[in-house]
This record gives C-alpha cells, structure tokens and sequence, in this order.
C-alpha cells in the first residue's frame, strides 16, 4: 500500500514538473483565430468600451481574462493565462488518471493513459493559445468526474455540482448546451440505479436542474 501511495504522489508530482516546463518554455498566442474577439470580450467585461457586440461569444472565459486584466497587463498577462491553462491541463490528466483507473486492470496503463492525453500536440496547442477550449475541457472531465461520485454514492452533494459545472461548461463553450440535457437523463439513470425513496431521488435530481438552471439564467439576466 506505501508503494502504491508512493507512486501516485511520483505521478502527480511528475505531471506538475511536466507542465511547469511546457508553460515556461510555451509562447503565448494572443492574434489567432478568435483570440482577438475573446479579449475584446474581457475588456468589455472589465470595463472598458470596445465599440462592439460581442454576446455571441461564450462568456466564461472573457470573464476570466478580465479578472486578469485588472491586476496584470500584457505580456505578463499573456503568460499567467498560458501558466493557468497548463495547471488546469494537468488537473484534467490527474482526473483523467482517476477515471482510466475505473476501467484499466494495472494503474501503469491509466497513468500512461492520461500522460498521452496530456503530451497530445491538440492539449500543448490549445494550452499555448488564448482560447477555452482547455477551460471547457477542465469543466467537462469535472464534470464526469462528479457524476461518478453521484453514481458511486447517489447523495444530493455530487448532484448539486454536477448541475453548477454543467452550466459553467455551457458558459465557457455554447456548444455544449446540449449537454445538460445529456447529464440530466444519465442523472435520472443513477438515480434509478439507486434505492432512495421518491423524496430523496426528487431532491437529488431537483438540486441538480435548480443549480444548472440557476448559472444560466443569471447569464441570461446579466
């Protein structure tokens, strides 16, 4: 069992040093594709008249980079942002460890697993450039992991989350709206899976769809 703890801290603590290199060594990119718009967005969000409407773009991470920008001004900002996307990078590969580690036999094969997905050139590039991608996939591997806690427990806490980071993976990427409706019914498939009476199955469910909702009506209001 020491061994075991042991190598899991060499895992962790190799992924931290791995990423720590890519984002010192990294360039941020800040003029490619949408990078330009997404900062437009964060000025606006923090303050500033940018001459434009920019409501189609997804929100979270503007708001993200305006948090930024009112302490830090480029290039230095451009490079804190780079720094956080590679420390998310690597929550998502630990995750992503935990998860492999379900459904993988030797927990070599699940560390090798996530390492690919962290050493993948679209995770380098995505964490090199200003865009959310890589926020929206810190949110979605987030999010699978709080629905196997929902599945291994069924208690209302997990649920609660699961529908708050739902709606921020809808924030940092439209796309995805979909989603909820998807995590919803699986939602309802644990549920069924466990025995809790009406009330409590009602209450789980209810928290989840209350939180979800709540993130994104107060998008809609704001």
């Amino acid at each position: 069992m020491k061994f075991t703890v042991s190598r899991k801290k060499t895992f962790g603590g190799l992924l931290v040093l791995l990423n720590l290199f890519l984002a010192v060594y990294a360039t941020p990119v800040h003029y490619l594709d949408d990078t330009p718009h997404y900062l437009l967005l964060a000025k606006s969000f923090s303050g500033q008249d940018i001459g434009m409407n920019l409501s189609h773009r997804s929100p979270l991470y503007s708001m993200l980079l305006a948090g930024f920008m009112l302490l830090f001004k480029p290039p230095l900002l451009y490079k804190l942002i780079v720094l956080l996307q590679y420390a998310l990078l690597a929550v998502c590969s630990w995750m992503l460890y935990g998860l492999f580690r379900r459904i993988l036999a030797e927990k070599r094969t699940a560390m090798l697993a996530a390492l690919l997905f962290n050493c993948s050139l679209g995770a380098i590039y995505f964490a090199n450039i200003l865009l959310p991608e890589i926020l929206g996939v810190f949110l979605l591997i987030l999010s699978l992991r709080l629905l196997v806690q929902f599945y291994d427990t069924g208690k209302w806490a997990p649920a609660l989350f699961l529908g708050l980071v739902i709606g921020l993976l809808n924030l940092a990427r439209f796309n995805t709206v979909p989603l909820g409706a998807t995590f919803g019914i699986l939602v309802l498939l644990v549920l069924a899976r466990h025995k809790g009476t009406i009330p409590e199955r009602a209450k789980a469910f209810g928290l989840f769809a209350v939180s979800y909702l709540l993130v994104l009506n107060a998008w809609c209001l704001y």
